[in-house]
C-alpha cells in the first residue's frame, strides 16, 4: 500500500474534553488511522465565526465554517475526504470545491432514513419534543431530496460505506442508489484490545448490565424495564445484580419504576470506553432491546467483552449477533425466557459467552473494519 497523504475527517460534531461522547466512534476510527500511520486529521464543520483547533488523544481537530474547511483544503495536502452524518452543509463545500476528490460517504443511519422511519416511542410526547420532531421533517425532506441530487450529477469520485446490509438497503432506498462497486459494507470497529474477552465466571450469569440513551424510544427503554419487572416475579431474581447506566430525558420516568428493586442500581450518565470495559468484567448479560440499530456498537463492544447481549429481532442486530442461540428475540416475554433459560444453564452461559466475544471480534476486527477503510482509501485515491 502505497503512503497516503492527508486523510481529512469531517463531521458535524467531534469528542472534545468536555464531552467525550459526540461522535466518539468517528474518533475511535481516527486514532485507529493514525495509529496505522496515516496522517488523519478532522475539521468539526460549524456555523462558528471563529476558526479554532484543538488536540485530543492525537488527534488534530479544525473548528471551523464552511469558507475556513474551503481554505483548509486548499492549503493543505488533502487526498481524500471522508464525510460523517453526510449533511447539506457537506455538500455545500463539496459543490465548491474546483477538482475533482475521492470522497467517501459513511452512512450511520440518521442521514440516511426517512423521517417517518424514525418515530419512536416517546419521540413526540410533550410540545417541545413535538415541535423538534416537526422541524427535523422539514429538515430531512430537504436534505434527502438535496443529497439524491448530489450523488446524481456530482464531478467527485464518491465511495459510500455502510455499517451493515440493512443500512446500505435502507440507503439505496432512500438515497435511490443503484447498486454497483461505489457501495461498501464495513461495520465500526470494535477495540478488542479494549474490551477485551475474559473467561467469565458461571456465578456472573445472575449479573445483568443495561447501558443505554434514554432519549426516546429508539432503545426501548419501556421494553427493558419490562424485562425486569417481568424477571421480579420470579425466585431467582433476587439472586441477581442489575444496573443500569444512561441518561436522556426518559431517564427518571423509566428508572424510577424500578426504585423498590434493592438489587437494582441506577447511575445517571455515560463512561468512558476502558471505564465501561471495567464494568464489562463483573457481568455476564447485556440487556439492550431496540427498535433501530445499523449495527448497535455498544452491544458489541459488550459482546466482545464476553457479555451475552439480550437484544430484539430487527434491523441490522442479526447481522452481529450468532443467531443460532435465540437471544435476538421478536418481545419482552422471549427475552425474559431467553435470560431465564442462561440463568438456569450454567454451561450454556460459559458457551454463549465465549462464542459472542470470537463472533463480533472476528466479525469486526481492525483488519475487517478500518483497516480495510484504509485499504479502500489508497486504492481510490490513487486512482
Amino acid at each position: 500500500m502505497e503512503e497516503l497523504r492527508l486523510i481529512l475527517t469531517v463531521v458535524g460534531g467531534y469528542v472534545s474534553e468536555s464531552d467525550m461522547y459526540n461522535n466518539a466512534f468517528v474518533h475511535a476510527r481516527v486514532k485507529v488511522y493514525l495509529q496505522e500511520g496515516v496522517d488523519a486529521r478532522v475539521f468539526w464543520l460549524t456555523n462558528r465565526k471563529t476558526p479554532s483547533t484543538y488536540l485530543i488523544e492525537g488527534v488534530s481537530v479544525t473548528v471551523g465554517r464552511h469558507k475556513d474547511l474551503l481554505e483548509f483544503i486548499d492549503q493543505n495536502d488533502v487526498e481524500a475526504l471522508c464525510f460523517h452524518f453526510f449533511d447539506t452543509k457537506m455538500i455545500g463545500v463539496l459543490d465548491d470545491i474546483a477538482r475533482p476528490f475521492p470522497v467517501f460517504i459513511f452512512v450511520h443511519g440518521n442521514e440516511a432514513l426517512m423521517w417517518y422511519e424514525r418515530i419512536f416511542p416517546g419521540r413526540l410526547s410533550g410540545v417541545i419534543p413535538f415541535l423538534k420532531f416537526a422541524k427535523y421533517v422539514m429538515v430531512n425532506t430537504y436534505s434527502i431530496q438535496k443529497i439524491r441530487k448530489f450523488l446524481k450529477h456530482t464531478k467527485h469520485n464518491v465511495q459510500i460505506v455502510c455499517v451493515s446490509e440493512w443500512m446500505k438497503k435502507k440507503m439505496m432506498e432512500n438515497w435511490r442508489v443503484p447498486d454497483g462497486q461505489n457501495i461498501h459494507i464495513i461495520p465500526n470497529v470494535i477495540n478488542d484490545r479494549v474490551f477485551k474477552y475474559y473467561e467469565k465466571d458461571p456465578e456472573q450469569r445472575f449479573n445483568l448490565l443495561m447501558i443505554r440513551n434514554f432519549s426516546h424510544g429508539k432503545y426501548a427503554p419501556d421494553q427493558a424495564i419490562k424485562v425486569i419487572q417481568s424477571l421480579s416475579k420470579y425466585e431467582v431474581f433476587s439472586s441477581m445484580k442489575i444496573r443500569i447506566i444512561g441518561r436522556g430525558r426518559l431517564f427518571k420516568k423509566y428508572t424510577s419504576l424500578l426504585s423498590d428493586y434493592p438489587n437494582v442500581e441506577v447511575n445517571h450518565g455515560f463512561m468512558s470506553q476502558r471505564e465501561v470495559a471495567e464494568i464489562h468484567k463483573d457481568y455476564g448479560l447485556f440487556l439492550c432491546p431496540t427498535r433501530q440499530d445499523a449495527q448497535g456498537v455498544s452491544m458489541c463492544e459488550a459482546m466482545s467483552s464476553g457479555l451475552i447481549p439480550i437484544t430484539s429481532l430487527n434491523t441490522a442486530i442479526p447481522e452481529f449477533v450468532p443467531m443460532k442461540y435465540g437471544i435476538a428475540c421478536k418481545s419482552v416475554d422471549e427475552m425474559v425466557d431467553k435470560i431465564l433459560e442462561i440463568i438456569y444453564n450454567p454451561e450454556l452461559f460459559k458457551e454463549i459467552s465465549a462464542e459472542c466475544s470470537r463472533f463480533i471480534q472476528k466479525k469486526c476486527s481492525l483488519q475487517n473494519t478500518t483497516e480495510r477503510e484504509i485499504r479502500l482509501i489508497s486504492e481510490l485515491a490513487k486512482v
